[in-house]
């Protein structure tokens, strides 16, 4: 019995370990803490945050100018720079792992899986990865993603738009213009048709659009022929659909061609004419002179 002793014991010590590690691996934990950053972790009033804190529940964390940390879970690590805020919401069983941040700079580095599983918020974008390194900032200009190593997907809280930021590249909402998305300072076409509400509001339509394409494409050229309706119509509640109504430009191109064509035609009218004329024998020709030239005298006499 002696023997086996120390080997219960050993085994209840990894045991409690692993225990241990999993339950950090579960919620947030602080690993680095400079400076002065609160946290707030449900109704509890703000404590200073220090190293190795669990941070299980719904907790608010902030850094004054002096403060900074990074948090970690599992193969997520999350560096809090000074002047930030950032909410780590409970977990809603959707398998995503939610960081909403509210203001200043954060740095993420999120290790790699099959599918989505991360998602950064901001007031006016959001950024979803698989598994990469990027950082977030939020300021009084607006909003800002800037990737290092893989591909994010950066989305326009207010109209829904979205696109994928590769390394080097970074993508951006300026609090100005909420309803546009940038990457490295270009527009992004809209990802689908959106309906603008009187009240302001955006609503994407892409689903939609989406489901309607086949249709749309076997009906196009009946439509093109129905008379077009008015922007807003009385039965849509205020709904303003925005569509092109000019007609495209000819360019010179079809210009020339059509030139051409005309072109052609009087040429082949004169050269019908021209058989026309030789066809005729001298004698008629005559004829025809001479009728020509009483006809000019006769006119001459008259005046």
């Amino acid at each position: 019995m002696r023997p086996l002793l120390p080997l219960i014991i050993t085994l209840f010590a990894a045991c409690c370990a692993l225990s241990g590690h999993a339950a950090a691996a579960d919620g947030w934990h602080a690993t680095q803490v400079a400076g002065e950053v609160r946290v707030e972790i449900g109704n509890a009033p703000a404590v200073p945050l220090t190293v190795a804190m669990s941070i299980d529940r719904d907790a608010l964390i902030e850094t004054a100018a002096s403060g900074s940390a990074t948090l970690v879970r599992g193969e997520e690590h999350v560096t809090v720079a000074p002047n930030s805020r950032l909410r780590l919401p409970v977990d809603d069983g959707s398998g995503f792992t939610r960081v909403i941040e509210e203001f200043g700079h954060l740095f993420f580095q999120v290790g790699k899986k099959t599918t989505p599983h991360f998602r950064v918020e901001t007031p006016l974008l959001a950024a979803t990865v698989k598994g990469t390194t990027f950082s977030v900032t939020v300021d009084h200009k607006g909003a800002n993603v800037d990737v290092s190593e893989g591909l994010v997907l950066v989305q326009n809280k207010a109209s829904m738009d979205s696109t994928y930021v590769a390394a080097g590249r970074s993508a951006n909402v300026i609090l100005t213009q909420p309803e546009t998305l940038y990457l490295d300072h270009s527009i992004v076409p809209p990802t689908g048709i959106r309906l603008r509400f009187a009240d302001g509001e955006l609503a994407d339509a892409a689903r939609a659009a989406s489901a309607a394409a086949p249709e749309q494409a076997s009906n196009r050229t009946v439509a093109q022929n129905r008379p077009r309706t008015s922007a807003r119509d009385q039965s849509s509640g205020g709904l303003a659909f925005s569509t092109p109504t000019a007609e495209a430009p000819r360019s010179p191109a079809t210009i020339v061609i059509d030139s051409t064509l005309s072109g052609i035609g009087v040429g082949i009218l004169a050269a019908a004419l021209a058989i026309i004329l030789i066809g005729l024998s001298r004698r008629q020709i005559g004829l025809v002179a001479a009728k020509i030239t009483r006809a000019a005298k006769k006119d001459q006499g008259e005046k």
